[in-house]
């Protein structure tokens, strides 16, 4: 069995995690593509999400754990920009990884 090392793994293949994962890659990143359904372009949108959007901060893509960054669409821009949180999110990444 071959093992392949990633420096970056995408959890859910919606746009956001999809645009992710193109810019991730576009960056030279070997990048790796996870989601609970067989198919893509999921992602949950319901109530919950504008009630919990992440406090207001300088870098709003990144969070407390090194190297866990956040592209729902709980973050900016918002849910009606489809993929542009998860290119943002992508773009943080990058400018961590170096």
């Amino acid at each position: 069995m071959t093992r392949t090392t990633y420096d970056a793994v995408v959890v859910g293949a919606s746009p956001n995690g999809l645009a992710a994962a193109v810019e991730l890659a576009d960056g030279g990143r070997p990048v790796a593509v996870l989601d609970a359904n067989e198919q893509v372009g999921g992602g949950v949108s319901d109530l919950r999400q504008p009630l919990a959007r992440p406090a207001p901060r300088p870098a709003p893509h990144s969070t407390p754990a090194r190297g866990l960054y956040l592209c729902s669409s709980s973050t900016p821009p918002g849910a009606d920009v489809h993929g542009l949180c998860g290119y943002l999110a992508a773009r943080a990444a990058l400018r961590h990884l170096g």
